[in-house]
């Protein structure tokens, strides 16, 4: 897993292979200093290279989501697996239709790109 923040608000995460429970963690501590920093955050996930994931990862970043909906201004997640897609999808419903899941790379590029040209909200 990478993270990188492309801008200030941006947080761009790259998983690879499987993600165990340590890496939700990881992310969340990532994501709240972003939110310390500027207040807002805007999440691109590209887990097309992701083969699983233990639950509590899920589970664990769904949550932190959901209590942080109001903070994040666009959540994108780019995927190659059908049953990932799935996944997000009933996430996304669980943060009310906020995620935007991408099976193609063209269109989560542009959003991200677009993203990083916006300024940083303020928080």
């Amino acid at each position: 897993m990478t993270l990188e923040r492309p801008a200030s608000h941006v947080e761009l995460l790259v998983g690879r292979g499987h993600a165990s429970a340590g890496f939700a963690e990881l992310i969340i501590a990532e994501r709240e200093q972003i939110l310390r920093d500027v207040g807002r955050i805007a999440l691109f996930d590209d887990l097309t290279q992701v083969v699983g994931y233990d639950s509590r990862v899920r589970l664990e970043l769904t949550g932190w989501s959901k209590a942080n909906r109001s903070r994040i201004v666009n959540f994108h997640i780019l995927t190659a697996s059908r049953l990932l897609s799935m996944g997000i999808g009933v996430a996304s419903l669980a943060l009310g239709g906020a995620i935007h899941g991408h099976m193609q790379l063209g269109p989560f590029r542009q959003a991200l790109d677009a993203e990083c040209r916006t300024p940083s909200p303020l928080p």
